[in-house]
């Protein structure tokens, strides 16, 4: 015999989910404001066009992983980091550079709202 329990999911903060459009699309954008570069130029490191990564940054469109291992080979950064956020293999000088950026992002957020 099976007893079937319900009951409500606790009330808690939405779980991010790493693997998310939205997600990749923000760390494309911590990308590129680290390494002070425009969306053109991060498009051509990446070998698509600066429409391009814009659709990737305003999360219209998934970045392909051919283009992830471009920028990969390019300026170091790992896939690891941009498809799930895992940072262990950055380099340590752009990991810096993104935890700024990333903190300031949040400052200029709790300002706004």
């Amino acid at each position: 015999m099976f007893v079937y329990v319900e009951s409500s999911a606790p009330m808690a903060r939405a779980l991010i989910n790493p693997y998310s459009l939205d997600e990749i699309s923000k760390r494309l954008v911590l990308l590129r404001k680290a390494l002070g570069n425009t969306q053109a130029a991060m498009g051509s490191l990446a070998g698509v066009s600066g429409n391009a990564w814009q659709n990737y940054e305003a999360g219209i469109r998934r970045i392909e992983l051919d283009n992830v291992f471009q920028l990969e080979s390019a300026i170091g950064v790992p896939q690891e980091w941009i498809y799930r956020g895992v940072m262990s293999r950055m380099p340590l000088e752009l990991a810096e550079k993104i935890q700024l950026d990333k903190r300031e992002l949040a400052r200029e957020a709790r300002k706004r709202g």
